[in-house]
C-alpha cells in the first residue's frame, strides 16, 4: 500500500516540473490549468487507482485461501501478521500456525 502512494507523490512530482517548465509555451493561463488536471489524473490518478484495485484483489484472494484470515493477528487492510509484522501471501503464513488464535 505504500508503495502506492510513493508512487504517486513521485509522479506528482515530476508532472508537477514538467508542467510547469512547460507552462512559459502555453498562452492562456486557463488552458494550462485545465491541461495540469487532465494530466495529474491521466499520469497520477489512474495508475493508482490501478494499482490499488490490484492490491484488493491480491488482499481478498489472501483472504479466501490462507488459515492467518481467521486470525486475531491478521490486519485485513493490509495483509498482514501483526504479531510478527510482517506480510501474509498465499504461498508463506510467517508464523507457520503456531500463534494461530481464534479472532
Amino acid at each position: 500500500m505504500g508503495s502506492i502512494i510513493y508512487w504517486g507523490i513521485l509522479r506528482f512530482a515530476v508532472v508537477l516540473v514538467g508542467l510547469w517548465v512547460a507552462r512559459g509555451y502555453v498562452e492562456n493561463y486557463g488552458d494550462w490549468w485545465t491541461f495540469f488536471f487532465f494530466t495529474v489524473m491521466a499520469v497520477v490518478l489512474y495508475p493508482a487507482q490501478l494499482a490499488y484495485r490490484k492490491h484488493f484483489s491480491r488482499v481478498r484472494r489472501i483472504e479466501k485461501n490462507v488459515m492467518c484470515s481467521s486470525c486475531r493477528h491478521y490486519a485485513a487492510d493490509e495483509a498482514l501478521c501483526t504479531a510478527l509484522d510482517q506480510a501474509v501471501t498465499t504461498l508463506h503464513i510467517p508464523c507457520e500456525g503456531f500463534m494461530w488464535e481464534a479472532k
